[in-house]
């Protein structure tokens, strides 16, 4: 990244510096007496070991009957089983439980109405072309390619399915689209057929989301990205294939400094 980052500087004359500290999310600059963006939960769980449980009263026994399947938002459990502060406090002394905090990370809300997917499509001759013709690509040395066809054509079935050949390979993708606009019908799409495999980057989240998409991204657990120019710049480890929508679009050019274009 920071070979690429500098490179960029120099293809665009721009000082290194600021191309560097305008690519990370400000929450990441740690920035002295702030905070952590983190979002961090108190979580409660059974410890292992075989105590007597005879002498509980009512609500220790539904504390940890609740705890049984595994660890629980503390909150959670406080509200299922009515437990005071005294009754979780009594259960830690005697070794029965444990209360500990947990990186919690923000979801993204989702129209799951927007989702345009057919598991069961037949692709055209003209698709199953361009499928073979990029897809048996990836991974190697970089090449580029125009998919050219006219909305409606199909095209988003096109990037679905290289993207899904560039995770076979166990490599990462980025999607990157004009506008922020067209994100949430992608994201439902691209989530619809990937899961959980899908990060967002733009400038519309909430810095707490961008904060945790980052993190999700840097550590591997997002391999594939979709946002707006702003994205180009994602932490992804061993990328196999960058999708433009709409390439010709102006706004995939940066007017202000650092100047570039994605």
């Amino acid at each position: 990244m920071l070979k690429f980052l500098t490179v960029a500087a120099s293809y665009y004359h721009q000082d290194v510096g600021t191309v560097l500290e305008r690519s990370i999310p400000p929450e990441l600059k740690g920035a002295k007496g702030r905070s952590s963006p983190a979002k961090m939960v108190r979580m409660l769980r059974l410890l292992p070991g075989d105590v007597d449980r005879s002498g509980l009263g009512k609500v220790a026994t539904r504390v940890v009957l609740a705890l049984e399947d595994g660890p629980r938002l503390r909150s959670e459990v406080v509200r299922d089983t009515k437990a005071a502060r005294t009754h979780l406090d009594s259960l830690e002394t005697l070794g029965l439980i444990e209360e500990y905090r947990e990186r919690e990370y923000r979801d993204l809300e989702l129209d799951e109405d927007l989702a345009l997917v057919n598991h069961d499509i037949k692709l055209t001759a003209a698709q199953e072309q361009a499928i073979e013709t990029i897809g048996g690509n990836i991974g190697t040395d970089y090449t580029g390619y125009l998919l050219h066809g006219v909305t409606g054509s199909g095209k988003t079935q096109v990037y679905l399915e290289l993207v899904a050949k560039a995770l076979g390979e166990g490599r990462t993708a980025l999607i990157l689209v004009p506008e922020i606009a067209l994100t949430p019908q992608l994201m439902a799409t691209f989530s619809a057929r990937f899961g959980e495999s899908v990060a967002i980057l733009h400038s519309a989240l909430s810095p707490g989301r961008r904060f945790d998409q980052w993190c999700l991204i840097a550590d591997g657990s997002r391999p594939i990205v979709l946002g707006a120019r702003s994205a180009i710049v994602a932490p992804l480890s061993n990328l196999g294939l960058v999708i433009v929508d709409e390439e010709h679009e102006t706004s995939f050019k940066h007017e202000q400094a650092p100047f570039y274009s994605a």
